[in-house]
């Protein structure tokens, strides 16, 4: 699991960093207090390991993540960004279940080769 810290913190060297990746990374915004974040951690580890060669997981506190939340219009906790080589490709807000965000995994995977 990628924690805020192991990222960039300027949203500049955020888009550097997702820009650069050749994998498809997800960025998902998570709050302390979010029981929903809670509800979706199981499944977001299991994904995390299926796809541990195919993609990065990556976390943001939302409540210290301001630039972030109004940059992507970020406005339900939790909520999944899909990027790949810097293009934003999906929003997921809410609780997700695994089964549905491996689905829309595949599906990226296969369209971007």
């Amino acid at each position: 699991m990628n924690e805020l810290s192991n990222i960039p913190k300027e949203l500049q060297s955020f888009r550097a960093f997702i820009e650069s990746d050749q994998k498809l990374t997800i960025v998902v915004f998570t709050a302390a207090d979010s029981g929903a974040t809670f509800l979706m951690q199981p499944g977001l580890k299991a994904i995390e390991r299926t796809y541990a060669d195919r993609l990065n997981l990556i976390y943001l506190d939302a409540p210290s993540a301001e630039d972030f939340i109004a940059t992507y219009k970020i406005c339900q906790i939790p909520t999944l960004l899909f990027f790949f080589k810097g293009k934003m490709l999906d929003c997921v807000p809410g609780i997700s279940s695994k089964y549905v965000l491996m689905q829309k995994i595949d599906e990226i995977l296969t369209s971007t080769g």
